[in-house]
């Protein structure tokens, strides 16, 4: 699927874009949702990994800021990693450094509509602010939430 290149900005400064191909190709090895080099730190940028072998999952690493303005980005990011039916889903929110309630509700979301034998990990180090924004709504008592993503990936 082709993304046009996009910009917005949002009221607190952050701006994103959409990379020309999207993030989740038939390799997704990698690939950015924000290319652009020029952006500021706070810009959301989504990238996807799937972890080769027998406890093979698909990572979504996030990296800024994930509120009503890029949740829109996030969702996409997630429903197109969940309709490939991974046997495990791993959100990284380590470089997230704001979680507003549309991010959190992305989370709900996606741990819901796990499919039959597939499961949705989220990492979140105790110490930063997506983790304190799920203690804080008892989000953190419905996901699997570990603190690395090394911890996260299915034994082997």
């Amino acid at each position: 699927m082709a993304w046009p290149g996009k910009r917005a900005k949002g009221n607190r400064g952050n701006s994103l874009t959409r990379a020309e191909e999207g993030p989740y190709g038939a390799d997704s090895g990698g690939r950015c949702v924000s290319a652009d080099p020029g952006l500021p730190d706070d810009a959301l940028r989504i990238s996807s990994n799937v972890v080769e072998g027998p406890g093979g999952a698909l990572v979504i690493a996030l990296h800024g800021e994930v509120d009503l303005l890029t949740a829109p980005l996030v969702s996409e990011a997630v429903t197109a990693a969940a309709a490939r039916h991974p046997t495990t889903l791993i959100i990284d929110l380590t470089a997230v450094t704001f979680l507003d309630s549309s991010g959190l509700s992305i989370l709900a979301q996606a741990h819901t509509a796990a499919s039959a034998g597939s499961q949705v990990r989220v990492v979140a180090p105790a110490d930063g602010m997506p983790y304190r924004a799920m203690a804080l709504t008892g989000l953190d008592k419905i996901l699997t939430v570990f603190p690395s993503q090394t911890d996260a990936l299915p034994p082997s």
